[in-house]
């Protein structure tokens, strides 16, 4: 579909550059896992696993999320979103599923602590944080003052901040009225 002239700038002009490097590394980083075995401490592996029950959650939930919640054009791809997503994962950080492929990555780093696992983690976790940096642009951008007020509310990718927020946060506040007027 052709945008009209001074439309803001469609997702598949966003930079994508470390989106590509980050999935790259980030099968590597499987393929590797696969390949490499290290010995790990049982509480490492016990965090490990934890990591990537988390990792899961925010992965997956916000495609439906974005669907039901981010006023999609019909046709449009989940991530096409015309309003801002408060709900879900989002309440808690601004890019669950960048965070999520984080805590994937070090989950695996945990379970297999070989060096050249945990170094592509690493740079796996560099290249995701760099990408929603990029996000970040694209979003306030296309979507305006209503993502600014929620960045000033919800933390890009701590994760603990967002639950401390969440739980702090009385009904009714005047927080949580801006959120839900962004949705």
């Amino acid at each position: 579909m052709k945008e009209p002239p001074g439309a803001p700038e469609s997702a598949a002009k966003r930079p994508m550059i470390p989106d590509l490097v980050a999935s790259v590394l980030m099968v590597a980083l499987l393929v590797a896992s696969a390949l490499i075995d290290a010995p790990s401490l049982p509480i490492a592996t016990a965090a490990g696993v934890a990591l990537l029950v988390i990792a899961i959650y925010l992965v997956v939930s916000p495609l439906f999320f974005l669907a039901r919640h981010g006023d999609v054009r019909d046709g449009d791809p989940f991530y096409g979103t015309r309003e801002v997503v408060t709900s879900g994962p989002y309440r808690l950080v601004r890019h669950p599923q960048y965070l999520g492929y984080c805590l994937l990555a070090v989950g695996l780093a945990m379970l297999n602590p070989a060096p050249l696992i945990v170094a592509l983690a690493l740079a796996t976790s560099v290249f995701f944080y760099i990408q929603s940096v990029h996000e970040e642009r694209f979003c306030r951008q296309h979507l305006g003052r209503a993502y600014e007020s929620y960045a000033e509310r919800v933390p890009r990718f701590n994760l603990a901040a967002g639950l401390i927020r969440l739980i702090t946060s009385r009904p009714g506040d005047s927080q949580e009225r801006d959120a839900s007027a962004g949705t």
